[in-house]
């Protein structure tokens, strides 16, 4: 195994950059609420990959890690969600859990939306509070039919603890109805983080699909 790929795994698993290289950057949502009183689940699975100026020199393969995630969302009002998500982050030699919270306000009806989640991480050999951290982000909504819409997002994923990095997120995803099925909505999506600290020495890339089903 190369040795900035074993030197990542090896403080992966250690708890040491749960906040940075491991983190869980995707969204699978629309900037759309989802309603007063509404309820909505959604599973994914999400594949990333992580590289550093060092891996990239030295021609080392990127680090990879997958995350399979569940998340259930409740309509407060119209304009607000409240949501919690669980993920499974599965790496090659160790895995560990992500919990978060997260608030959703639509600032511009069916346009634009803000999104906090604030998450933490706990596992084997995991110090939880070394790990909290949140994720703001602004979603947005293009409709191009009444089954397709496009969701661009830009965040900046934030550790409590300063010693972490910090990276600045730009995504594109995308809801899909199929047929007669309005309460089934498909989301693949993509995205690419920069590390703020470095000026996109690291770079965090995640691509998944997840499934959303309303349920009321």
């Amino acid at each position: 195994m190369k040795k900035n790929k074993l030197r990542l795994i090896v403080y992966c698993s250690l708890g040491l950059l749960l906040s940075t290289s491991c983190t869980v950057m995707s969204n699978y949502q629309s900037a759309k609420t989802i309603g007063k009183g509404s309820i909505e689940g959604t599973a994914s699975f999400t594949n990333n990959s992580y590289s550093d100026e060092y891996m990239r020199e030295d021609d080392d393969d990127a680090f990879r890690y997958n995350s399979i995630g569940v998340q259930g969302a409740y309509g407060i009002t119209d304009k607000l969600d409240a949501s919690l998500r669980y993920e499974l982050v599965l790496a090659e030699d160790f895995n560990v859990s992500h919990v978060a919270v997260a608030g959703k306000y639509n600032i511009l009806e069916n346009i634009l939306s803000a999104y906090l989640p604030i998450g933490m991480y706990f596992g084997e050999d995991v110090e939880i509070a070394e790990t909290f951290h949140m994720r703001p982000t602004l979603l947005g909504n293009i409709d191009i039919t009444d089954k397709i819409e496009l969701t661009p997002s830009l965040g900046y994923a934030l550790s409590f603890n300063s010693d972490y990095n910090s990276y600045l997120q730009i995504g594109i995803g995308s809801g899909i109805k199929i047929g007669s099925l309005d309460a089934l909505t498909f989301r693949p999506e993509i995205g690419l983080s920069f590390n703020g600290a470095n000026s996109g020495k690291e770079m965090i890339f995640n691509a998944g699909l997840g499934v959303l089903y309303r349920l009321k």
